[in-house]
């Protein structure tokens, strides 16, 4: 059976005439079809592009494997195969090695502003678990890594983050057919250990006066944009000249910690300071705020600039990211709700947003103040004299 460029099931390549399949499948993918067993399974036959080489890939797919997810398995191995970019001796990953490889792959793509962060987990998953075949992995297996981190003197911040990578990953993985999906399921449901209340900082008024003073014209339109708009120092340094509509008053943000399309309001300083950071980027550059040099800042290097700053201005405990906690702080001042604040931060766990825009206790002391409503004193019982059996029985 012979593909056409037509063919739904191929995406955006187009095969070459010579392509065909072992036999035709009543799942609706050619090459997928399901064996005598119930099992699913890939049978695909093609000939290479560039050398016109017969090739042929077999594999049986886990034992219930959605088919959307088996179906998605069998189009993007077809894809890759007539673009020339899949190796039939590669195999679906088994150990969590060769996982954790493909999953950095992944994020690449589909969250490009976290991969940093991501490698590092991944380090710390490999060192801990091993090469573990992905099957093996059970809630006992990530129990003990908590512990061994827990005695290592980990943060449980840091190690939740480790374990919530894992359980990503994990998901996606029995989606994709690499692991049966009831084992993922149950390492899934391993609860995290209980953080604290969080780390909270954010500029008092003579320290930001103090940091103004210090921090480099070159970034003060990053500054600026940091506190006024609650951005993240990755979206900041990657934001787009085509991502900011000045008109409009709104930046819309596509590559987000979180991959989901966030839109933010602009405020007239904010617009000013766009307006401004704009009109010194080189028309040819796509990007807001731009060096010296004329390249984009990097996350590193704004961040030793600032750290700098920070210490000439002798401010102790201040990162980058504490203006982030200032501009959700300053708009729970104003009694923005956290619902709207956790929108604005691009957050999706209200709980999370509860930890940056905390109520300070002048903010509640003024909100008791107002309840001056005097109580009927004479509607209160006077107390009874202590030891007075008497009094206390005509009482009854």
């Amino acid at each position: 059976m012979r593909f056409s460029s037509s063919d739904k099931t191929l995406g955006n390549f187009a095969p070459s005439e010579e392509a065909t399949m072992a036999r035709y499948s009543k799942t609706g993918v050619r090459g997928l079809h399901r064996g005598p067993d119930g099992r699913l399974h890939i049978d695909l036959r093609w000939r290479e592009p560039s050398t016109g080489e017969a090739r042929r890939y077999t594999e049986r797919l886990p034992t219930g494997i959605a088919a959307a997810a088996a179906k998605q398995r069998a189009r993007e191995i077809l894809s890759a195969a007539f673009a020339g970019g899949f190796d039939p001796k590669r195999q679906t990953p088994r150990r969590l090695g060769e996982a954790l490889d493909d999953y950095e792959k992944w994020a690449v793509v589909h969250r490009p502003l976290t991969i940093k962060s991501r490698k590092s987990l991944s380090k710390i998953l490999r060192d801990g678990f091993g090469d573990i075949k992905l099957d093996d992995i059970s809630p006992f297996h990530v129990e003990r890594f908590k512990r061994a981190r827990t005695v290592e003197e980990a943060k449980p911040a840091t190690i939740n983050r480790a374990v919530a990578q894992l359980k990503h990953l994990l998901g996606l993985a029995a989606s994709w057919g690499w692991m049966m999906p009831e084992k993922a399921r149950a390492v899934r449901a391993v609860k995290l250990l209980k953080e604290g209340a969080g780390r909270v900082r954010y500029l008092l008024d003579d320290e930001e006066k103090r940091l103004f003073a210090e921090i480099p014209k070159g970034i003060r339109p990053l500054v600026l944009t940091a506190l006024m708009s609650g951005m993240r120092l990755g979206e900041i340094v990657s934001l787009r000249k085509d991502a900011v509509d000045v008109r409009a008053r709104l930046i819309t943000l596509t590559r987000t910690k979180s991959g989901k399309v966030r839109r933010l309001p602009i405020n007239d300083a904010l617009s000013c300071v766009l307006e401004l950071a704009i009109s010194i980027s080189p028309s040819l550059c796509e990007y807001v705020f731009i060096s010296r040099l004329g390249k984009r800042y990097s996350r590193d290097a704004v961040t030793r600039i600032f750290h700098r700053a920070v210490v000439r201005a002798e401010i102790q405990d201040l990162r980058f990211h504490d203006l982030r906690h200032d501009y959700a702080t300053r708009l729970r001042r104003k009694g923005v709700g956290i619902d709207a604040i956790a929108e604005l931060l691009g957050h999706s766990n209200l709980a999370v947003t509860q930890r940056y825009a905390h109520i300070e206790m002048n903010v509640l002391r003024e909100a008791v103040a107002g309840f001056d409503r005097r109580p009927n004193l004479s509607a209160i019982a006077e107390p009874l004299p202590a030891g007075d059996s008497d009094a206390a029985q005509k009482a009854k």
